[in-house]
């Protein structure tokens, strides 16, 4: 399936003077073979008219253009079941701008080191509460005209379970406290993984530590869908308009925040390897649980949820194709295997 945007990506990508690690050049092939031969697929028929059609599999590529929808969608539905329908703290915490470059050279370790000091803060906030909150928190790395922003988003349960089993609301939460235990423990998380040239206390700008925070009352739903979006959304979505200026050597696209739409314009290759940089390095877990929401207390948790129902109508299985021509369910009639990896190494980017 071809992508506009993505073979646009790939032009500059594949050129000589541009270079990408391994696995940069692993996650451009994977994204370039989605819905093709490689990853396998089904033939389906329609149960009404008869047509026959093949479709493809995903290649489930982190920054995918094409598949991230379905995923995004697939990983909304399932966190839906497991929190509970109250009201949630949607914090946003920013960190300084000078640990960019500490990101950019380790990104697994910066990212596993953020995660702890999320951790912490949520439990001293428990501890100060006398409360076991529930918590998701996405890691996130772009900034408006996708620039390197490393930043966590998280969702907080408006309340927890006391010590004696009972549910108790926050009402209201220390902001200042969270900031002050990442202040606290993001340096040292950092020394303690070995990791090198991270700035100096002098560089740090303090005024660059925040969360923003905002409330979201009886509307679990519309929070886990922009959570979503964090966790599973990629940097330029498919249906955006990406212009390329061959006269200028620049791409330009729309970004909208707080509803306002801008024009963005980059270089090429600033384009690309922004784009490549926000891509998760493989095998890193960017979304995590804390408290309640851990499988920790898996079993509390389903005894809550009866307290709280969330009701909410799941879409219809993505499994099930329908018809091109009269819309119809269709059903799968021959499977598809994945292509052997000697089969497609020819194709591979160099």
């Amino acid at each position: 399936m071809k992508n506009r945007i993505l073979e646009q990506i790939c032009s500059v990508a594949l050129k000589r003077s541009f270079k990408l690690d391994a696995k940069q050049k692993r996650s451009l092939q994977n994204m370039r073979e989605c819905k093709t031969t490689r990853y396998g697929g089904r033939v389906v028929q329609c149960t009404k008219c008869g047509t026959i059609a093949t479709v493809y599999n995903y290649c489930n590529q982190r920054g995918c253009p094409i598949c991230y929808k379905a995923n995004q969608k697939r990983w909304e539905d399932k966190v839906l079941t497991s929190v509970l329908n109250v009201n949630h703290f949607h914090l946003v915490i920013s960190i300084p701008q000078v640990f960019t470059g500490v990101w950019l050279r380790n990104k697994k370790d910066f990212m596993n080191a953020f995660f702890e000091c999320v951790k912490r803060a949520i439990n001293n906030i428990s501890k100060y509460y006398g409360i076991t909150p529930g918590c998701i928190a996405v890691f996130q790395t772009h900034g408006k005209g996708m620039s390197y922003k490393p930043h966590m988003h998280c969702v907080l349960s408006d309340g927890g379970l006391t010590g004696n089993g009972d549910w108790m609301p926050l009402g209201t939460i220390s902001y200042t406290r969270i900031t002050d235990v990442i202040k606290e423990y993001l340096v040292k998380e950092l020394q303690r993984k070995h990791i090198q040239d991270i700035p100096e206390q002098k560089d740090i700008n303090d005024r660059e530590w925040n969360v923003y925070a905002t409330y979201y009352q009886g509307n679990v739903q519309k929070i886990i869908g922009y959570l979503a979006h964090a966790a599973k959304g990629v940097v330029i979505n498919l249906y955006q308009e990406l212009v390329e200026n061959e006269e200028k050597g620049t791409f330009s696209y729309n970004e909208r925040h707080a509803g306002k739409e801008t024009r963005i314009e980059l270089d090429k290759e600033l384009f690309v390897s922004r784009y490549m940089n926000h891509i998760p390095v493989p095998h890193t877990v960017t979304v995590r649980n804390y408290g309640l929401y851990s499988n920790q207390y898996s079993d509390k948790l389903e005894k809550l949820q009866k307290i709280f129902p969330l009701e909410i109508e799941m879409e219809e299985a993505e499994c099930v194709d329908h018809c091109p021509i009269c819309h119809a369910a269709m059903e799968i009639i021959m499977t598809l295997e994945r292509m052997k990896k000697f089969l497609h190494m020819k194709y591979c980017v160099r």
